[in-house]
């Protein structure tokens, strides 16, 4: 989310300079005292002291140069500048209603500036998402598209943020979720025509190669085999030997798989990505899914071997090891290799907990002892499951690991039969987490619990 809002600070930069005591010159101490805080807070959390300081700091800005900012050079960028900082600040905070109604102050401010008023109108779509309200997010980002890539003027938007190039796609997404296939299609349509004329259109290279990576996703969107390999070969010889080649080959064994129905074939090919470009980040990811189709066609030893090497030889690589260990133990509890398969999750969680697979870990070994009846190793799985999450929810991780973990608890409590801590917690965590949406239908999940499992 933070390069949408880097425009912004440019047109601050490129109007500064005086030296006086004009408005422009009082703006601007303004605004920098007001960044100077922002950038003081301790995290920038909802509830930092100083947070309604730098957000008060910033709106009084708009409020006493917004009526001159016309009338004096320089001074509507310095307005715009921190009306953007302002939704922007109340974004990174987890206000969400807040900053998408000072965006919306800012599409209005920002009619003379007009790469912040796309910024602006973009971040409005971009927060309609996080609120998980998709009809409005699509109607901001299709005012994008009416107002900025018109054929006249869609290469200089996409000079401004080649982020702002995935809006067809994003649109399409949307739609599809909706269940409006119709207008999916229609929105897939107009990227492939979009990206292949601004390939046509642009001098600037970034541009371009963007287009045309964006170009190759349409076409996997839309499920157009064929011509996607074809896009494949034209990229490579145009970055021959290049970055991207790898990606490019882990894509046509992507194709191999699932368009094709060759899975055997795109083993091969995901191996020789491997091969040939070992330390690529692609190489973990290629052995992974070779070992996945292994899995799925219950070649279990084939598999094991490949999420093996991937621990083995690659094991910083991160998401993929993890993954790789994840597998390994799922395949090591559906063979009956329980007292393996149970170090193997126990690793996990310990080793990385604050994944996603580590903070499953524990229920997966509470889910196993359930289904086999054996109570008292059910119930010393469940107490160390929660003595795992709770020492996660205190300790200094990312929100939303805490999030994870707060679900995972009302999901042990479920697991284990205990639903009125399950509904405790549920009730909970709307006021622990005010800005998390996924805890607003906590309620009536509660409400569910009380009147189903406890019959209150």
């Amino acid at each position: 989310m933070k390069k949408i809002f880097f425009l912004a600070l440019i047109l601050l930069l490129q109007g500064c300079g005086n030296s006086d005591e004009s408005p422009r010159y009082q703006a601007e101490k303004a605004l920098f005292k007001a960044r100077k805080m922002r950038e003081d807070l301790a995290g920038g959390t909802i509830k930092d002291p100083f947070l309604d300081r730098a957000i008060e700091s910033f709106g009084d800005i708009v409020k006493d140069y917004r009526d001159d900012m016309l009338e004096i050079e320089g001074l509507e960028e310095i307005v715009v500048s921190a009306q953007m900082d302002l939704a922007e600040l109340e974004f990174r905070t987890g206000r969400y209603e807040a900053s998408r109604k000072d965006f919306e102050e800012a599409i209005t401010l920002a009619e003379g500036v007009p790469p912040a008023r796309a910024n602006a109108i973009y971040s409005c779509g971009v927060i309609s998402e996080e609120m998980r309200e998709p009809q409005r997010a699509i109607e901001y980002y299709e005012r994008f598209v009416r107002e900025y890539f018109a054929e006249e003027n869609f290469t200089q938007t996409a000079s401004w943020n080649n982020q702002y190039l995935i809006i067809p796609l994003t649109i399409r997404k949307l739609y599809s979720g909706l269940g409006n296939k119709d207008k999916a299609s229609l929105w897939l349509d107009q990227a492939e025509i979009l990206y292949t004329m601004l390939v046509d259109a642009t001098d600037r290279e970034i541009v371009r190669k963007g287009a045309r990576f964006n170009l190759l996703t349409a076409y996997l969107e839309g499920k157009k085999w064929r011509r996607a390999i074809e896009h494949i070969e034209e990229l490579k010889r145009i970055y021959a030997d290049g970055p991207d080649t790898p990606g490019l080959l882990f894509i046509v064994a992507m194709i191999t798989d699932n368009g094709f129905g060759k899975p055997d074939e795109a083993i091969d090919q995901y191996k020789s990505i491997q091969e040939m470009y070992p330390d690529s980040r692609e190489a973990p990811r290629a052995l992974l899914a070779a070992a996945d189709i292994h899995k799925r066609e219950n070649r279990y030893d084939e598999a094991l071997a490949l999420y093996r090497t991937v621990t083995g030889n690659y094991r910083d690589s991160g998401a993929e090891t993890v993954q790789a260990e994840w597998q390994i133990a799922g395949i090591l509890e559906a063979r009956g290799d329980w007292n393996e398969a149970s170090l193997k999750y126990k690793e996990i969680y310990q080793n990385f907990s604050r994944t996603e697979q580590g903070l499953k870990a524990p229920l997966a070994i509470i889910k196993n002892y359930r289904e086999k009846n054996e109570q008292d190793a059910a119930r010393a799985a469940y107490e160390q499951a929660l003595d795992h999450y709770e020492r996660l929810i205190s300790s200094q991780v990312p929100a939303l690991v805490k999030i994870m973990a707060e679900s995972h608890i009302v999901t042990a409590h479920s697991e284990m039969g205990n639903w009125e801590e399950a509904a405790d917690r549920l009730l909970v965590l709307p006021g622990r987490y005010p800005t998390y949406p996924g805890f607003w239908g906590n309620y009536l999940i509660a409400a569910s619990i009380y009147e189903k499992e406890l019959g209150a």
